[in-house]
């Protein structure tokens, strides 16, 4: 086992001092106990996870503090064809109710706190907080939406499900956030999370230049798409996906294409991700510490639903 958070005050790279509270600690074993939690590289959970923590404990320490104790396994990685989510997967039924309890996440530490009380005052969203321990955390805009669907297709654009005011101020909202950043010449991701009630969890990615002049109509435009992923998440949240914990996709062209796929035992990565995945140091300001590992199992397939359209 490994020490991890602590509330202990830590003093980051960057000078800064940080420490979690108890029942954060505490929550942490609870998820680590019934979810699947991945191990990823410098909190790029774009990147396929290099294992999972399968173990977890708060000790208490002399100093009257406690520390987060965690146990990882690595995670083997093997092929998986590629794969791009059709328009829409046949179903008699249509989801045309609202979707609720949508939260945006960001890192505070990435913006001066006078932009972050702006933000919190502003997002079209509730705004939460997220942590990460990297002297200056990736830029990455966390949305995160509880999956109440099964099998269905969803009627009109996605963002028409959050509500016609966030979804007119929604991706111009994110740009102009991120375009306030420390470090502002780094790029910028959009991370849509469909989370099913059993803890299995579908990703959907969107890289956003915030400098470039179609970074607005850029991200409107994915985010409207997201109908495919969301529909594939409520397959997966009506088990009629097999053997996938987490699976992740990226927009590229007008399509949601597979980027990798998580089994409990490892993780399969498409030939597409293999070519095409952003560059971690436009996010990071720097090169990762680890790249994406080379696979070398056997390959397995993510097998869609059985009401793939067409």
């Amino acid at each position: 086992m490994k020490a991890g958070p602590s509330t202990r005050p830590t003093t980051l790279r960057a000078g800064e001092r940080v420490a979690f509270a108890r029942t954060a600690l505490d929550d942490a074993v609870t998820q680590v106990a019934t979810h699947f939690m991945p191990m990823t590289v410098e909190h790029l959970s774009y990147l396929p996870p290099i294992g999972r923590i399968v173990g977890a404990e708060v000790r208490e320490a002399r100093d009257g503090h406690a520390d987060l104790y965690l146990h990882g396994r690595e995670l083997p990685s093997g092929w998986t064809r590629d794969l791009a989510l059709p328009a829409s997967f046949d179903s008699p039924d249509f989801y045309e109710g609202p979707i609720e309890g949508v939260e945006i996440s960001a890192e505070p530490r990435n913006f001066s706190s006078a932009d972050w009380k702006i933000f919190e005052e502003t997002a079209p969203l509730q705004l939460c907080r997220s942590a990460a321990w990297s002297a200056l955390p990736p830029l990455i805009w966390l949305i995160t939406v509880p999956v109440v669907w099964g099998v269905t297709q969803f009627a009109g654009g996605f963002l028409q499900r959050l509500g016609e005011s966030t979804a007119e101020r929604l991706a111009a909202w994110i740009a102009n956030a991120g375009s306030r950043a420390k470090d502002s010449h780094r790029e910028n991701l959009v991370h849509v999370r469909f989370e099913t009630p059993s803890g299995m969890v579908v990703s959907a990615y969107v890289p956003l230049a915030v400098n470039s002049a179609s970074a607005i109509a850029e991200l409107r435009e994915a985010l409207e798409n997201l109908g495919p992923v969301a529909q594939f998440a409520g397959a997966m949240a009506a088990g009629e996906v097999p053997d996938v914990v987490l699976s992740a996709f990226f927009y590229s062209a007008g399509t949601w294409n597979l980027g990798w796929w998580a089994s409990p035992g490892q993780v399969y990565i498409s030939p597409w991700f293999s070519e095409n995945y952003p560059d971690p140091q436009r996010f990071l300001g720097h090169p990762a510490l680890a790249d994406v590992i080379e696979p070398s199992a056997p390959l397995q397939d993510l097998r869609l639903p059985p009401h793939e359209s067409g």
